[in-house]
């Protein structure tokens, strides 16, 4: 299991504008516009801290970093995919001890927001399965939930399905 984000995670955050790999500069772009209420901010700015962190380029603390989770949590509720993935995925990785690793919260999670949205969160299911995160039985549904990712929109999901 790992802590770093994936290349379709990377670039979803490149796509919004973010090179969260490179430097901190956004931090205080997204922390405004979340506090305006833009939910889409709120969820880069923790993607964003969760890269940083895990990059060993911003030293941030275990409340940071539940703090990044409950950003994911609440965007997540809001209907927000990608907060859903970043929480699902948060939820097996435990942040490096941050949070309380739960992984039957998090493929229930994963595959209720697939099938409600599809996009985000069943790439991340499909990358989780394809790990075994979620043990031996569910890799072999790993492919389903990635062509659902690519189905829906989710084009950084397709390459993998390409041979």
């Amino acid at each position: 299991m790992s802590d770093q984000l994936s290349r379709g995670e990377r670039a979803q955050l490149r796509g919004g504008g973010v090179r969260p790999a490179e430097d901190a500069s956004t931090l205080p772009l997204y922390a405004e516009g979340c506090a305006y209420g833009d939910v889409n901010a709120c969820v880069n700015w923790g993607a964003t801290v969760w890269t940083l962190a895990g990059t060993g380029q911003l030293e941030a603390t275990d409340e940071a970093m539940r703090c990044t989770m409950r950003v994911f949590e609440r965007a997540c509720e809001q209907g927000e995919p990608f907060g859903c993935g970043m929480f699902g995925k948060g939820l097996v990785t435990g942040l490096d001890g941050a949070v309380e690793v739960d992984l039957e919260r998090s493929e229930a999670l994963l595959v209720d927001t697939c099938e409600r949205y599809g996009l985000f969160p069943c790439d991340v299911l499909g990358v989780l399965r394809r790990n075994g995160d979620f043990g031996e039985d569910a890799v072999a549904l790993a492919d389903e939930a990635t062509q659902r990712a690519c189905d829906t929109g989710y084009t950084l999901a397709c390459d993998p399905l390409t041979p």
